[in-house]
């Protein structure tokens, strides 16, 4: 029952992103920050596994998408929450996008 519950739990993870994002942008955030978020934790979870700090657990145990998967999954609908945003008549974005700065 365990594994069949897993992937679902992942599913609504992906959701949870995507409202998130959505909500984000209707209140004029800057969506891309999201993208460099997980961006960022997926930087920091590779140091702490090349220190043997962490184990990384298969990807079919967990129970949240990979910090790289939800980065992905949220790069592919940036246009569609930065077009509502735009649609919202939020501020322009800055020219300088989050997801190029490790820091």
């Amino acid at each position: 029952q365990v594994l069949l519950q897993l992937p679902y739990s992942r599913i609504l993870e992906n959701e949870a992103d995507f409202v998130g994002l959505q909500v984000a942008a209707k209140a004029c955030y800057d969506v891309r920050e999201a993208s460099a978020f997980w961006g960022k934790m997926s930087i920091i979870d590779k140091l702490r596994e090349a220190r043997g700090e962490a184990v990384k657990e298969p990807a079919w145990l967990s129970t949240h998408p990979s910090h790289t998967d939800r980065q992905e999954m949220i790069d592919l609908q940036m246009s569609e929450a930065i077009m509502l945003r735009d649609a919202c008549q939020c501020p322009r974005l800055k020219s300088k996008d989050p997801r190029h700065s490790v820091w």
